[in-house]
């Protein structure tokens, strides 16, 4: 590629190595690690270490430095049983539910479509103007954070109503 030729070159700053579950193994207080398979590992004795009763979770990806030997451990998440079910149709300018216990549940998103609506048609005619004038970018850019945060107002106020 032309021009890319005193580009700066990428340095390696830290020698490091993530292994993936499916790379190692651990059995007798010992980690095997396959650097390639059936042919080369490693083998780290770790059945003394102190880490071991504290604990709790299972043993998740290792990470491997020219000095040490990083092992990441992995907790299982307590899962809670809902409350209740809610379905959710959600269309151009209504986000519908029903759930068994409330009944039907309607959220009008009739102003949010508003808004996309406005700015998408004031969008469209600085567009074709734009490519020919400089200037008209910086605008076409304001209506579109404009935009932007009258949608997230919306949302906001509608979901902490």
């Amino acid at each position: 590629m032309r021009g890319r030729g005193a580009r700066a070159k990428p340095v390696v700053r830290k020698k490091f190595v993530k292994v993936k579950k499916t790379l190692y193994s651990y059995r007798d207080g010992k980690i095997k690690i396959s650097v390639k398979p059936f042919k080369e590992h490693l083998i780290f004795d770790t059945s003394n270490a102190w880490f071991w009763s504290r604990a709790k979770g299972e043993m998740g990806e290792l990470i491997l430095n020219e000095k040490f030997l990083v092992i990441t451990f992995r907790f299982k998440q307590r899962v809670d049983e809902p409350k209740g079910v809610i379905v959710w149709d959600c269309n151009e300018r209504s986000l519908d539910g029903f759930s068994p216990e409330v009944g039907w549940v309607r959220v009008d998103l009739r102003k949010l479509f508003h808004i996309h609506r406005v700015y998408e048609l004031k969008r469209q005619r600085l567009q074709s103007k734009a490519s020919r004038k400089q200037s008209l970018r910086r605008v076409l850019e304001k209506y579109s954070n404009r935009e932007r945060n009258r949608a997230r107002d919306f949302i906001h106020k509608t979901t902490t109503v």
